[in-house]
């Protein structure tokens, strides 16, 4: 009876040994439990964050989108004020889409604001330089200020990328002799994407004005018969008939075109 009372009492402390090992171990699991319910929940926190952030940026592009969209509906509408408005609502939503500064770059040429155009396209990433709608963009801003050297070496060193608009290219080749008073070369230019395009508005009005300045006012007024067949309305042409009005004497005239032009 001793012996199984001591049996039984030399079993306690492995028993309570036991007992021990299992509520810490229960508790360790309880613990480890714990810290992966915390991970998985962060985790989610984390990735929900990050949907919503994906989201954002996804809504601020369409927003931006639409920015750009409205501004070139403005400028074909010649709202000046509001288009610039938009462009500029572009860029501050989203300063690296080179879209917004496009649309900026294209009102201030409009605008006649070369100066400050050619300021602004200049400063942007080299990534820029990538895309042709910009290479343009700032093409004509140099035209337009007269900066012909500029002109020339942005399509020389560009003149891969740019020649995929192969008709827009050689405009501009033509337009830079024209404005350099190459007339024979810029002429042949133009006759040769004329053979092209019979009806490109662009083109003819370069012709226009070469014939003019070469002072072949037969061909100038016939090339003008054949624009005004396609646009109608058109200032540009309404200024060269002016300075042919006022070359003829016919002063009245003359005033009246440059009223319509304006």
């Amino acid at each position: 009876m001793k012996l199984t009372n001591l049996n039984i009492f030399s079993r306690k402390p492995k028993t309570l040994a036991a007992a021990i090992h299992i509520k810490r171990h229960a508790h360790q699991n309880r613990h480890l439990l714990i810290t992966r319910y915390i991970l998985i929940l962060f985790i989610s926190l984390a990735t929900l964050a990050g949907a919503g952030c994906s989201d954002k940026g996804a809504i601020d592009q369409k927003s931006v989108a639409r920015h750009i969209k409205q501004s070139k509906a403005y400028l074909s509408q010649g709202q000046f004020r509001a288009a610039n408005i938009e462009a500029r609502n572009a860029i501050q939503k989203s300063p690296d889409n080179i879209d917004g500064h496009i649309a900026l770059g294209t009102i201030l040429n409009e605008l006649g604001r070369y100066k400050k155009n050619i300021e602004l396209l200049e400063q942007l990433p080299d990534d820029a330089y990538k895309n042709n709608a910009f290479l343009y963009t700032l093409l004509n801003a140099y035209m337009g200020r007269g900066k012909y050297l500029s002109a020339a070496d942005l399509l020389d060193t560009h003149e891969i990328l740019m020649r995929q608009r192969p008709i827009d290219y050689s405009l501009a080749l033509a337009a830079l002799n024209e404005a350099q008073d190459d007339l024979s070369a810029a002429e042949d230019i133009y006759y040769q994407l004329l053979n092209q395009s019979p009806d490109n508005v662009e083109v003819l009005l370069g012709l226009i004005r070469i014939k003019y300045q070469q002072g072949d006012l037969y061909s100038t007024e016939k090339l003008i018969s054949q624009v005004q067949v396609i646009a109608p309305v058109n200032s540009d042409i309404d200024f060269i008939k002016a300075k042919i009005s006022v070359d003829k004497k016919h002063y009245s005239q003359a005033e009246t075109l440059l009223t319509e032009a304006i």
